[in-house]
């Protein structure tokens, strides 16, 4: 799920969203660019955003309140019923994610960006 949809989701600001996520994950010791990517906004500028699978979004979310946390597994539940492509590689984008993460599309040499 991405940043942008579990901000949109909680009610929360992205930027103060993307400042929980990287804090999450440097808490858990994870490489934060392996779920960086950019994404264009709705005038299609190019913008940071993170991807996180399931178990990360569920972990980030558990510190807010009930009702929010609600609404994610609520709409997790509807992704999982959602048939999913199969992964591959296309273009300049590369999976990512630790073992047992899901995989998660990536722009290559996004390691070390100003954006993460």
């Amino acid at each position: 799920m991405s940043s942008r949809e579990i901000a949109e989701l909680t009610g929360k600001n992205h930027a103060d969203m993307m400042r929980d996520i990287r804090r999450m994950l440097d808490d858990l010791g994870e490489d934060v660019s392996s779920f960086a990517e950019m994404s264009p906004d709705s005038y299609g500028r190019p913008q940071p955003v993170f991807n996180l699978p399931k178990d990360l979004t569920i972990t980030l979310v558990a510190g807010y309140s009930t009702p929010l946390r609600f609404k994610i597994i609520k709409r997790w539940q509807a992704l999982d019923t959602q048939p999913r492509p199969p992964a591959q590689t296309q273009g300049s984008l590369v999976f990512a994610g630790g073992p047992g993460h899901a995989q998660t599309p990536c722009s290559e040499g996004s390691e070390g960006s100003s954006f993460v």
